[in-house]
């Protein structure tokens, strides 16, 4: 019986043993490792979008009203811009400016002195605007003569693109509108 009591003593002590070899190294290697990352917080569901409001009625054109519409100088200037005429609608050759300032300086003061006295019943500053302008441009003719050429045909392209813009809009105009 001695024998049997120290066996019945020696089962829950191998037990105790073979559970510890086996938990103990399994709780070790999990102290060891990393932390596990945390969870990742809950993302609040995205807004639902809104409802965008239903588009304003377009407004109801008079068909009588389609040229001035479209002849409005703002009606086409975006597409007169986009139209590739170029910059050189704006402006001469750096030259040309203070060639003709010049002429004028010395032009305006001369011809506004001596005007009364030959033309006394002349309007003497238009006149001499007009006059001294002319001159100014024959004697700074070769520094303003590749401007003025650039400043005509980007003009003229300027015309055309507005041209075509017009009628573009004058047709649209024309198949929407009410007649009233």
């Amino acid at each position: 019986m001695a024998s049997h009591a120290a066996s019945a003593c020696r089962t829950p002590i191998l037990l105790a043993i073979v559970l510890a070899a086996l938990v103990l190294p399994s709780l070790a290697c999990r102290k060891a490792r990393a932390p596990a990352p945390a969870p990742a917080p809950a993302l609040a569901p995205a807004p639902a979008p809104a409802l965008a409001p239903a588009p304003a009625p377009a407004p109801v054109i008079l068909c009588q009203d389609c040229d001035s519409r479209c002849q409005s100088a703002s009606m086409c200037d975006a597409y007169v811009a986009a139209a590739g005429c170029g910059n050189a609608c704006s402006g001469a050759t750096p030259d040309c400016e203070p060639c003709k300032s010049e002429v004028l300086r010395i032009c305006l003061p001369s011809c506004n002195e001596g005007c009364p006295k030959n033309c006394a019943e002349c309007d003497c500053p238009r006149v001499c605007a007009n006059a001294c302008g002319d001159g100014a441009m024959r004697q700074c003719k070769e520094k303003c003569v590749y401007s003025f050429y650039a400043v005509d045909s980007c003009h003229k392209c300027w015309d055309r693109a507005r041209a075509r813009c017009t009628d573009a809009c004058n047709s649209d105009c024309k198949a929407n509108c009410v007649s009233g």
